[in-house]
């Protein structure tokens, strides 16, 4: 009769001397190894560092009814007595030099723009002396590239980033001292193209802040990055409103020669819809360098955009409609918004060169009437503010 097999022995620790491998915890993954961008990063200060975690940690997720505030209640006018106005114009700078630098970097229009909106959102909740901000511009490109798919190299942020601060500090007139809010903008490190040297202690300082104000800024927008634009709204709603919505106040007369060909309906429509969706997106472009992104949504600025591009290119609304009829069918849209977008973007462009004054004087008088048909009222005070006088020019 076989004899049975014996039992095997109790699992437990292995001997010593043994291969058997080790019992390995459940639900616990294998530490992720270590970036290549870790083992090259220099050490941190004690006091960068404590400074960045505590602004990180502090920061709450963003809301849109936390950042509905007046100009005069946002923290660069609270906690650092900035005037509205400054703060408004810290803001406007910054952002063209967003712009800018996103061309440099050939950066398309919604990587661009979520770049301000990020900026926006950063300086909706901390104070412009609390952080560089021409660095955390740096950032919000950084995340904006990575977010729209068209990531870009750190160092060639900086670089470019770096090159155009430098040229706009030399602009200025007598360099950095002239400029204080530029820093340390005109180095030794800098070579004759206006590049910083990236071999220099002061880029790998500058990197290492960097990266830091993208884990602050992320922290502050509470990991927000899916950003609509007003762009693609105007595309839409404009191809809505063609051909039977609007048309042309003064229609372009036949030509009296029979040798040239008349232009048909569908070729009078297309460019209608191309100079209708040109000038919108340049309003809608412009727009982007106010905190107007804090206040409204998309959708009410495109349809401001879209009813001062008409204006711009002499066109009306048929049948003697109103323009918040075609605009909105929902009719959630008021005519106090639209002013309110309106003025604001027009204070923007009233300092541009070449800017059309007499277009602006005719948009303010429609909204003027389109205020008293529908209140019984006049237009509110802000029509008038600041733009009987263009505003002075301002540099980076």
């Amino acid at each position: 009769m076989p004899q049975s097999k014996p039992p095997p022995p109790p699992a437990g620790p292995p001997r010593p001397g043994t291969n058997a491998a080790p019992s390995i915890k459940k639900n616990r993954p294998p530490p992720p190894p270590p970036s290549s961008s870790s083992q090259n990063r220099p050490a941190t200060t004690a006091k960068t560092r404590t400074s960045m975690t505590k602004t990180a940690t502090t920061s709450s997720p963003f809301s849109e009814h936390e950042h509905r505030l007046a100009d005069s209640e946002l923290p660069s006018c609270i906690k650092s007595g900035l005037t509205p106005e400054e703060e408004r114009s810290r803001r406007r700078r910054t952002c063209r030099f967003i712009q800018e630098a996103s061309r440099q970097l050939k950066l398309d229009l919604n990587a661009s723009g979520t770049s301000m909106v990020i900026f926006h959102r950063f300086y909706a909740v901390h104070s412009f002396l609390d952080h560089d901000r021409f660095e955390v511009a740096m950032a919000c490109m950084l995340l904006a590239a990575k977010t729209e798919e068209c990531s870009r190299k750190l160092s060639h942020v900086i670089r470019e980033s770096w090159r155009l601060k430098n040229m706009a500090a030399k602009k200025g007139g007598g360099g950095a001292a002239s400029t204080p809010e530029l820093g340390d903008a005109v180095s030794d490190n800098v070579d004759k193209h206006g590049y910083l040297n990236p071999e220099s202690e002061e880029f790998v300082r500058l990197k290492e802040r960097i990266l830091l104000l993208e884990r602050v800024v992320l922290h502050t927008i509470g990991f927000e990055l899916s950003i609509d634009h007003p762009f693609k709204f105007i595309l839409v709603q404009i191809k809505k409103m063609i051909p039977l919505r609007v048309e042309y106040i003064n229609p372009t007369m036949p030509p009296t020669d029979p040798t040239k060909q008349r232009s048909t309906p569908m070729e009078k429509n297309k460019k209608l819809q191309l100079q209708l969706t040109k000038s919108a997106m340049d309003f809608a472009s412009d727009s982007l360098q106010t905190n107007l992104c804090l206040k409204y949504s998309p959708e009410k600025i495109a349809l401001t955009c879209i009813y001062m591009s008409a204006q711009y290119c002499k066109v009306r609304p048929t049948e003697r409609r109103k323009w918040l009829e075609i605009l909105d069918s929902d009719s959630t849209f008021t005519i106090n918004e639209l002013t309110s977008i309106a003025v604001q973007i027009m204070e923007l462009i009233a300092d541009k060169k070449g800017c059309d004054l007499a277009m602006f004087e005719s948009i303010r008088s429609d909204l003027t009437r389109m205020k008293k048909d529908v209140s019984g009222e006049r237009g509110p005070p802000s029509l008038e503010k600041g733009m009987d006088r263009p505003i002075k020019r301002q540099h980076i």
